[in-house]
C-alpha cells in the first residue's frame, strides 16, 4: 500500500515515532519463507508498475530483502539458508562491501558470524 501511495503522492520522512505495531516473534520465526516470498512479490509488483526505475535500484531492493532475511535465518542458526540468501544478495548487488563481507564470513566462519550477530543485537537493546 505504501509503495502505491508513494507513486502518486509526495512522501517525506519524519524522524519521530508516530505509531507502533506488535509483531509476534513466533510468526516471523516460523514463517520466514512465506514472509520472504511476500516481500519479493510486493517489491516485484511495485517495480513492474514503474518502468522508470533503474535496474541498479531494482537489484538494490532485491539485495536488501535477501540480506535481511539471511540475517534472520542466521539468528536462528540456519547457516545454510542464511548463506544462500547472502549469496543472492551479493549476486544482486556485487559492489556492496557489507554484503560481500557477510557472505565471506558466513561461508568461512559461520559460528563467528552468529556470535557477532548476538553481540550486535544485545548492543541495540542496550542503546534503546
Amino acid at each position: 500500500m505504501w509503495l502505491r501511495l508513494a507513486e502518486v503522492y509526495k512522501a517525506g520522512y519524519i524522524d519521530e515515532k508516530l505509531t507502533g505495531y506488535r509483531s509476534s516473534e513466533s510468526y516471523t520465526k516460523f514463517h520466514k519463507e512465506t514472509a520472504l516470498n511476500e516481500n519479493l512479490y510486493v517489491i516485484k509488483k511495485a517495480f513492474n508498475r514503474n518502468n522508470i526505475i533503474s535496474k541498479k535500484l531494482i537489484n538494490k531492493g532485491y539485495a536488501n530483502i535477501y540480506f535481511w532475511f539471511g540475517v534472520a535465518h542466521l539468528a536462528d542458526n540456519n547457516i545454510n539458508r542464511a548463506c544462500e540468501l547472502f549469496f543472492k544478495a551479493a549476486k544482486n548487488r556485487p559492489a556492496n562491501p557489507k554484503m560481500l563481507i557477510v557472505l565471506a564470513l558466513s561461508l568461512i566462519f559461520p559460528r563467528l558470524l552468529k556470535g557477532i550477530r548476538n553481540v550486535s543485537m544485545k548492543m541495540r537493546c542496550l542503546m534503546q
